[in-house]
């Protein structure tokens, strides 16, 4: 696990500077390092496996050279008491304790071999363990710290691009564009609020209008008509027509007709 994490920052390292320079992914270089990290992590959990198969046949067969060597311990006792007792002659059961005692020699040298096998392939098996609990933990962490730095990357880009737009934003120019067209807006207002106080304007002179003409067939209406005429009377001479002349030349005009003027006007 460690000279894969060394080998790791060794390429990190050294291809650092290399990969600015040439404008190189960092995120493709993290990722290339994590896989490699989970390759790692396979060959070292397939290791255990392995360690953990040998580690479990050596202690069976620990076992069972403990078992036998008892076995060959316990003949060779059995057969001393046998003599002891008259039960075998001392000749034989000193041959078979003999026997006994040899093949027990034997198997507790392998007994020991097998003894050293097992601690051997323990101690494999924790260093193995411990391996595989920081390689997770590291892949664990350079998952995080990636995901992290491509959140960043990603908001780092878009910042750019934003404020990149945003320089090339002529303020000045954009500024005049919006007072220009808040003072187009501004004359539409006036010229919409002056049409309306020409059409109130109007309404205003219509009515005086029309109340200076009911007052004025009012009052015709209330003059006395004219008494008859005696049925003879004699027909006056009559005199040359002159030139007829339009009274409204001759006198001035009057408040009604200059109020129908300025309405013609507008």
């Amino acid at each position: 696990m460690f000279n894969s994490l060394k080998r790791l920052f060794n390429v990190l390292k050294a291809e650092g500077d290399s990969a600015i320079q040439k404008h190189e992914d960092p995120e493709k270089r993290i990722e290339e390092g994590i896989a490699e990290l989970k390759k790692d992590l396979n060959e070292s959990m397939l290791a255990l496996q392995e360690v953990n198969s040998f580690l479990i046949e050596e202690r069976k067969e620990l076992n069972q050279a403990r078992k036998k060597s008892r076995s060959l311990e316990d003949r060779a006792a059995s057969a001393i008491k046998r003599a002891e007792s008259g039960q075998m002659r001392a000749r034989d059961a000193e041959r078979v304790g003999l026997e006994a005692m040899t093949e027990k020699m034997e198997v507790d040298k392998n007994v020991q071999s097998l003894e050293s096998n097992v601690d051997k392939y323990a101690q494999m098996a924790d260093k193995l363990n411990a391996n595989i609990s920081n390689i997770k933990s590291e892949i664990t962490t350079w998952e995080k710290d990636l995901k992290t730095l491509k959140t960043r990357s990603r908001v780092s880009k878009l910042s750019t691009d934003i404020n990149k737009q945003l320089s090339s934003i002529d303020v000045d120019s954009t500024s005049k564009r919006i007072n220009r067209m808040r003072e187009s807006v501004e004359e539409q207002e006036l010229l919409a609020e002056s049409y309306e106080s020409l059409i109130n304007e109007k309404d205003s002179i219509d009515n005086e209008i029309d109340q200076a003409l009911a007052t004025n067939n009012s009052n015709n209406n209330s003059e006395p008509e004219p008494t008859s005429r005696p049925k003879s009377v004699e027909p006056l001479p009559v005199e040359p027509k002159e030139a007829s002349v339009n009274p409204r030349a001759s006198r001035p005009k009057t408040e009604l007709e200059l109020m129908r003027e300025k309405l013609n006007r507008q």
